[in-house]
């Protein structure tokens, strides 16, 4: 009978095999050559196991579709069979024979009462039975036995324990190196694939369109094929880097309110993602992306804090409790009669978000019936998208409790104002004294604002139309950003002047703030900050100097006149928004290419839906006159 007992030496170096073999099998070691350029990974590698990757690549044949068909298996039955085999190593998994004698010992000291059998009156107090002392006597010796029993136990279950704490501190060693090794096969597929597809595939490609001939078409066909097959099949393998991280950030623990009364509480906590090995940060959580840019503001000695303003809506439901919309209420900007239906429900959400921890600096109606905005306190801007997020998942709860329902959506009634997610921005420095001071003020300059502000407006108006994709993101936004309704579409900046991209609210001292106008509360908070905060560093770095700011109503001006000073405007769709973030390095740079990749191809296909789709606007019009 064949021996299917899991063995793994625990004495064996923790370092990652390559194979072709699909059995788990360590290839002999060979002269490595030079490492060359290698695709972005998401595990650092040694130079190396870089070197390996990069030999390994070379062996590869995408035309073995056996090999194809094998690739990585090795690997990924190291994995799957190491689970199984640790758990049954660990001689301390039950320790229960302790608990239960410890549970026992605690009952015999809650039953032991020197004073059980004592009798009433002093007389009682000389006629005590030599029995009763005997019986005390007994109950002490037993449970010292006991304690003795236990001491003896656990001293030997700790000698147990130590040796079990270092071998599975030994085992998770070697697997985080088979989830590494996992990784190397990707990314060796991945440098193989790219270079098929550029030199090979590409010469059958030439080759068939100069020769016509059938079989060299044919056989162009065919090698594409193979490479779309091993591409699956990379894509598989990488299924596997599912197995990740989460990195708890304890700050942001916070129970719900409106679950704190009940049986079962429910809390936030939010978590980073990170990579197999437990080190390296996912590259497409978007928490991470902020994390980076806010440490290149570190380095530069910069902290960055935002105050995002978000506008919703608050419609009825129908009779089927779907949201309509329909607002129920006739109130304005500020109004404080009581004609808006949703006072109560927005009163309630500054209760439960006050009790979460926010510092709530402004609630109120907006321009729109039915629009409301809530407005928090500045933080940190890790700690404000955080609150993004939640926020809107408190919203939509209260609003649900009230019977109504509660949409983020830009522009969800055409003919009146949208609703936006004003951002609002300050770099904190310090200064020679060590004082945290900030560094958008400056008390001697004509408009009180530092070089380092103009540097950062400068910035952020060079890649705002690279940013649109990421702070406006679906096709609704681009309704809300027409001229006419408060919201901005050209790029400029002032002081005061609420046709511009970019505003300076009054504020000065540490309140010096920079407000971009167009993002929208559909956006992703991370990577929308992370952009804002990259732009204005950029901007800092390379000194850029913005236009002179513009003091008068842009929305005013004809197309001429816009084009004769020189005034550009934000894309007007999603689909222009995302052909100016390609155009813009600086996007792809700050989000990476995971992120950029993944989020670029699915807003071409949400436009390409919206292209496409028959809507009731076309129905309306065309139907009957057609």
């Amino acid at each position: 009978m064949a021996d299917n007992t899991l063995n793994f030496d625990l004495d064996a170096p923790a370092v990652p095999t390559l194979t072709l073999d699909p059995t788990p099998a360590a290839v002999p070691q060979e002269e490595k050559p030079a490492a060359a350029p290698a695709p972005e990974a998401q595990v650092n590698l040694t130079p190396e196991e870089q070197a390996m990757v990069d030999q390994f690549a070379q062996k590869i044949d995408i035309t073995n579709s056996q090999q194809v068909l094998q690739y990585g298996s090795a690997c990924q039955k190291k994995i799957g069979d190491f689970s199984e085999a640790a758990l049954s190593k660990v001689s301390t998994k039950d320790l229960g024979e302790v608990g239960d004698m410890i549970t026992d010992l605690i009952g015999e000291l809650k039953s032991f009462d020197a004073n059980e059998e004592q009798q009433k009156g002093i007389m009682g107090f000389f006629k005590k039975k030599t029995s009763q002392l005997d019986a005390l006597k007994t109950k002490y010796d037993k449970t010292e036995t006991n304690v003795e029993k236990i001491q003896s136990m656990l001293e030997a279950h700790q000698v147990q324990l130590l040796k079990d704490i270092a071998m599975l501190d030994k085992m998770y060693e070697l697997n985080m190196a088979y989830f590494k090794e996992l990784s190397m096969y990707i990314l060796a597929g991945k440098k193989k694939l790219a270079d098929v597809r550029a030199n090979e595939l590409q010469q059958a490609m030439d080759k068939a369109k100069v020769s016509g001939l059938p079989e060299d078409a044919q056989a162009a066909r065919d090698l594409a094929d193979q490479c779309e097959r091993f591409e699956k099949k990379l894509y598989d393998l990488g299924i596997n880097e599912s197995d990740m991280y989460l990195h708890p950030d304890y700050d942001t623990w916070t129970i719900f309110p409106w679950r704190k009364h009940q049986n079962a509480q429910t809390a936030r906590l939010i978590c980073s993602v990170y990579c197999a090995d437990n080190e390296t940060p996912f590259l497409g959580d978007p928490r991470n992306v902020l994390q980076k840019v806010m440490n290149e503001a570190a380095e530069m000695g910069y902290s960055f804090n935002v105050g995002p303003e978000c506008e919703f809506f608050l419609f009825k439901l129908d009779e089927d409790g779907n949201p309509t919309t329909t607002t129920g209420d006739e109130g304005g900007y500020f109004d404080l009669n009581p004609i808006d239906h949703g006072e109560n429900c927005r009163r309630d959400i500054c209760l439960a978000l006050e009790e979460m921890g926010y510092t709530i600096e402004a609630s109120h109606h907006e321009v729109a019936q039915g629009q409301h905005e809530i407005d928090f306190k500045f933080d940190e801007v890790m700690t404000s998208a955080d609150r993004v997020m939640t926020f809107k998942h408190v919203v939509k709860t209260y609003a649900t409790k009230h019977g109504l329902h509660a949409t983020f959506m830009p522009k969800p009634i055409y003919g009146i104002n949208g609703s936006g997610m004003h951002t609002n921005m300050s770099l904190m420095t310090k200064n020679a004294e060590g004082k945290t001071i900030n560094a958008f003020y400056d008390s001697e300059s004509e408009d009180g604002l530092s070089e380092v502000a103009h540097y950062f407006i400068g910035g952020l108006l060079k890649h705002v139309k690279g940013i649109a994709a990421y702070s406006n993101p679906t096709v609704n936004s681009y309704k809300r950003l027409v001229p006419g309704y408060e919201a901005p579409t050209y790029i400029v900046w002032s002081a005061s002047n609420r046709s511009c991209l970019v505003r300076i609210p009054a504020a000065r001292g540490m309140g010096t703030r920079v407000e971009l106008r167009c993002p929208d509360p559909t956006c992703n908070p991370y990577l929308e900050m992370a952009l804002c905060l990259a732009a204005g560093l950029d901007g800092i770095k390379n000194k850029i100097v913005p236009a002179p700011a513009v003091d008068y109503n842009v929305f005013d001006l004809s197309n001429e006149e816009l084009e004769e000073r020189g005034i550009d405007c934000l894309p007007g769709s999603l689909e222009e928004a995302v052909k100016a973030s390609e155009a813009d390095p600086f996007v792809k740079e700050t989000v990476g290419e995971h992120v950029f990749n993944a989020y670029t191809e699915g807003k071409k296909a949400e436009w390409d839906e919206y292209r496409t789709k028959v809507s009731q606007w076309e129905i309306d019009r065309y139907m009957v006159n057609y």
